[in-house]
């Protein structure tokens, strides 16, 4: 997907200028209507627009005919100008000789450079503005060695998390006038692939790697080829990471079900390969072990099943619920489910089965979508605009100054409480 230019640059016209026809591509094109202007005058002698149509067909003399095509071309010149000149674009060139200087000197105005007198930059600035030049963004971004544009690494982009982030990185795109070009990652090794062609080809200023781990071995080529690159939603220690912390918001979704008195707790992650999934388990096992209950493998059910790269979606968590309401004794009375979408799926097979929500099985979840809402969901809020904007900031930032101090940052999260928990009824 593109990120969009300031709205002066869209809407701008290119400059234009009109130079005469070659005298070849002229007589083409008069030889061109005059071959059709011929048939139509034979069909009818006013057929040309100079008088009113006959019903009958015109026997028109030779002498007439031939004062007649001449009028009427006369006529379609002046009516059409572009007929004699083309309309081609304003060049360097231009603007070079209008300006009495050489492309170079023209070239470096447009780029700032100190290697010219404010006196001449602002006689090249405003030959521009009057002919209304357009430099080459192509062009522009060879010259300073920039593409103004930045890839986006991220496993799954239809996802509502995912959705998220990009408004936030998108919105901040936008204001600093780069263009996104989104890469979908579904097996690791496309990872990998994505990342070494950014390092040879330097088709982008900078790379967001969302969701994803690296490898000691790619970061340390990417901060030896000072290319920067920013961790969203994971971390590295070599590199700016920007990310929730998981395993507190784990740990106090699993907390706040105990505390409003049940025992018999179980989790739905999504794959064991998530990073999410990973530390997430990791605050679930924190807050039994806080409490003194005892961690039982058969109570956590990943979504390894999934087709989809990352188990989070609404049909992984109908599933995985489906398997915990199958028990046959020792059915959970609560449920800490690791996402919004696989939560509102789960919250189906509860009902499916004849049992309320929250009086049989509560839920709590994480990320609080809009939706969330909607179903009355209690869920951890994470702050996954706000995420994707300072990764782009970051990303900017390490840009201008590759050799910036490296940021590592995590967000917290809140509790928001709905009716799903059975907190409003105690």
């Amino acid at each position: 997907m593109q990120g969009a230019r300031s709205a002066e640059a869209t809407n701008r016209r290119p400059a234009t200028r009109l130079i005469p026809f070659s005298r070849t591509t002229a007589r083409r094109k008069f030889i061109f209507f005059k071959k059709n202007l011929d048939k139509r005058l034979t069909d009818s002698y006013y057929e040309s627009g100079f008088g009113s149509p006959s019903s009958e067909s015109v026997d028109v003399p030779w002498k007439d005919f031939r004062q007649t095509r001449l009028l009427f071309l006369i006529q379609v010149i002046l009516l059409n100008p572009s007929l004699c000149v083309e309309i081609v674009p304003v060049t360097i060139y231009d603007v070079a000789k209008k300006a009495g200087v050489g492309i170079g000197t023209v070239s470096r105005a447009i780029n700032g450079s100190a290697q010219i007198t404010e006196k001449t930059k602002q006689r090249v600035m405003q030959v521009i503005a009057d002919l209304n030049y357009q430099p080459h963004s192509v062009a522009q971004s060879l010259a300073r060695q920039k593409t103004n544009t930045i890839g986006c690494i991220i496993p799954f982009f239809t996802g509502y998390f995912s959705i998220e982030l990009l408004r936030g990185i998108q919105r901040k795109t936008t204001d600093c006038q780069y263009d996104l070009i989104l890469y979908s990652v579904d097996i690791m090794d496309k990872r990998d692939t994505f990342l070494e062609r950014a390092l040879q080809e330097r088709r982008v200023d900078g790379i967001l790697l969302v969701s994803l781990g690296i490898s000691d071995q790619l970061a340390e080529k990417f901060i030896a080829h000072k290319l920067p690159i920013v961790l969203l939603d994971s971390s590295h220690s070599a590199l700016d990471s920007i990310k929730v912390d998981n395993i507190e918001g784990a740990y106090a979704a699993t907390l706040h079900l105990i505390d409003l008195g049940y025992e018999r707790l179980a989790m739905i992650g999504g794959k064991t390969s998530s990073v999410p999934t990973k530390l997430r388990l990791q605050g679930y096992q924190r807050a039994l072990s806080a409490r003194g209950l005892q961690y039982d493998e058969k109570y956590f059910v990943p979504c390894d099943f999934a087709l989809d790269n990352d188990g989070f979606n609404k049909e992984s968590g109908y599933v995985a619920m489906q398997r915990l309401l199958a028990f046959s004794d020792g059915r959970p009375r609560a449920v800490f489910v690791s996402s919004d979408i696989q939560a509102i799926g789960a919250m189906q097979a509860i009902r499916e089965r004849g049992l309320r929500i929250p009086d049989d099985v509560a839920i709590v979840a994480f990320d609080d979508i809009e939706l969330a809402d909607f179903v009355r969901l209690t869920t951890m809020k994470q702050p996954m605009v706000q995420m994707g904007e300072l990764a782009m900031q970051r990303l900017m930032k390490k840009i201008e100054d590759p050799d910036d101090t490296i940021l590592d940052k995590h967000f917290g999260t809140s509790l928001v409480i709905r009716d799903s928990c059975g907190a409003i009824h105690v």
